[in-house]
C-alpha cells in the first residue's frame, strides 16, 4: 500500500469516527468497544476484518456519507484532503 492509499484509509476512518458516535458504530457493527479501542481494532479482534483497510471498508459500507448529508464518498473526501495537503 502506498502513502496516498494509506492516507485515504486513515482519513476515511477519522471522518467516520467524527461523523458517528462510538456507540452507534459498535451497535450497528455488533461489536463491543473497550476503553479507547477503535472500532477498526475491535472489528479485527472480533474476526470481522483481517486488516485495518478491510475494517475501514466494512465500516464505510455500513455507514455511508449520505447518512450525514454528504454527497461525496468517503474516499473522495479523503482524496480532496490529500490534494489540498499536497498542493
Amino acid at each position: 500500500m502506498n502513502e496516498k492509499q494509506l492516507f485515504v484509509y486513515r482519513e476515511t476512518a477519522r471522518a467516520i469516527e467524527r461523523a458517528f458516535s462510538r456507540s452507534a458504530l459498535a451497535q450497528e457493527l455488533g461489536i463491543e468497544l473497550k476503553g479507547k479501542e477503535s472500532v477498526y481494532d475491535a472489528l479485527i479482534k472480533a474476526g470481522k476484518a483481517q486488516s485495518f483497510d478491510q475494517a475501514v471498508r466494512l465500516v464505510a459500507e455500513k455507514f455511508p456519507p449520505s447518512r450525514v448529508g454528504f454527497t461525496s464518498s468517503w474516499s473522495e473526501l479523503a482524496l480532496w484532503l490529500w490534494d489540498y495537503d499536497h498542493a
